[in-house]
């Protein structure tokens, strides 16, 4: 899609969600409306930039939470086309008019297309920890979801155009992470449900749920079993973080956790920078007696080495 087209979309799309054209001129921000470029509120100081306008234009902040959405499935789309042009071979009887009838809903796993939104924004969240600082990380991943989505399709908007020897720019300015090896995971993630599409849509085929976290807990358990003399922090931990949102999975995610703290005070601070702690404390809250031991063991630690910081946060959820 062209520059002058994406922005005719993304006019249509913020007028038709507020019943009126989108202003082309400066104007004054009135309340409840973020400036597209500028000052960016959610991240402090930070000025968070990733496309240059010419004009600046005032836009409700639910428009730009609407249109985020429509951009980000969008993405989805144009990352799965751009997976298949690269490696037809891999996935044969799959065309674009299949892609775009790609089933389910962004904000449901249980789906293809969720299963998708899930698994990449385990990925992108996994080389966005591993490669940032984590005062950046924690700034851009997990102080506002809206910035967060937007950095994530980011990144992938970096490795997409990067293969036609484009160069997207950030302010803050990002590491270049178009060549981590994380990105492999998602192009087989995308063949496999691709692979599927054919039987799904003509033939109603029930949808096989990716083996991409099963996989990435291996992994995980396999550097526990290594041992953790001067190595490297391990770079599935986002992704479990992810796994606990799963049933399928969770009793065995929470196991490899409480390992993994068990290792001392370093991989408790590296399991909260990654933003476990929200998780948890939901998880308390859970009528599920199988996780409670687990869950008390993996409290107990991050209280251990953290008591402080997060007590104000327990505090305003048991208020």
């Amino acid at each position: 899609m062209s520059l002058k087209r994406c922005s005719q979309v993304m006019r249509s799309q913020l007028g038709a969600s507020e019943g009126r054209e989108v202003p082309r001129t400066h104007e004054r921000a009135r309340p409840g409306t973020v400036r597209l470029r500028g000052r960016c509120p959610s991240v402090g100081s930070a000025c968070c930039v990733t496309v240059r306008a010419r004009r600046v234009s005032a836009v409700p902040v639910a428009a730009v939470r609407r249109l985020t959405l429509v951009v980000h499935e969008s993405v989805l789309r144009t990352e799965s086309r751009f997976c298949m042009q690269k490696c037809v071979s891999l996935v044969p009887g799959v065309t674009l008019d299949l892609i775009e009838k790609i089933p389910g809903r962004l904000n449901d796993r249980r789906t293809p297309l969720g299963e998708l939104n899930w698994i990449f924004t385990a990925i992108t969240d996994t080389i966005a920890w591993n490669v940032l600082p984590r005062d950046l990380f924690q700034k851009l991943f997990r102080q506002d979801l809206l910035v967060a989505s937007l950095f994530r399709n980011f990144l992938l908007a970096e490795r997409i155009m990067r293969s036609y020897n484009c160069t997207p720019v950030s302010s803050p300015r990002l590491p270049p992470t178009y060549m981590h090896a994380m990105w492999q995971a998602w192009d087989l993630a995308v063949d496999i449900c691709l692979s599927q599409l054919p039987t799904i849509i003509e033939e109603g085929t029930a949808f096989r749920h990716s083996p991409f976290f099963a996989e990435q807990l291996t992994a995980f358990q396999v550097w526990l079993t290594m041992g953790v003399e001067n190595r490297n922090p391990p770079e599935q931990l986002p992704i479990v973080l992810q796994v606990l949102l799963s049933q399928v999975h969770r009793l065995r995610a929470l196991d490899l956790l409480g390992r993994f703290l068990d290792l001392g005070p370093w991989a408790v601070s590296l399991a909260l920078s990654v933003g476990i702690f929200p998780y948890v404390l939901k998880l308390l809250q859970s009528s599920a007696r199988e996780l409670r031991p687990l869950l008390v063991f993996i409290w107990a630690k991050i209280l251990a080495v953290d008591s402080v910081s997060t007590q104000p946060r327990l505090s305003s959820t048991c208020v």
